[in-house]
């Protein structure tokens, strides 16, 4: 008999839909960036026969940064959906008076 994996698109949906489902998600991939940001440097700086100096902490740096900006800019755009206020449109054209 196949496995049915039907209680996955209840948390696809979830994360499609509910926005607070998308703030969790991404506040607890904010910290995991944050956390993981002083282990990398402190493998680099304790154990620099691991890393091959500059680049590969660089690479390293600018990656947990965009990892955490992504996960922020995703909890800013979810925390922004939970009013029920709708911001008004911006006129992309002059009004003519």
């Amino acid at each position: 008999m196949p496995v049915r994996h039907g209680w996955l698109k209840h948390i696809v949906k979830g994360l499609e839909t509910d926005a607070h489902i998308q703030y969790k998600v991404h506040f607890w991939g904010s910290v995991y960036w944050l956390v993981n940001l002083p282990a990398v440097l402190l493998l680099y700086f304790f154990f620099p026969g691991l890393w091959v100096k500059i680049g590969i902490l660089i690479t390293l740096v600018y990656s947990v940064y965009a990892n955490f900006a992504t996960d922020y800019g995703g909890m800013s755009a979810a925390m922004a959906s939970f009013s029920p206020v709708i911001p008004p449109e911006i006129p992309l054209e002059k009004e003519e008076k």
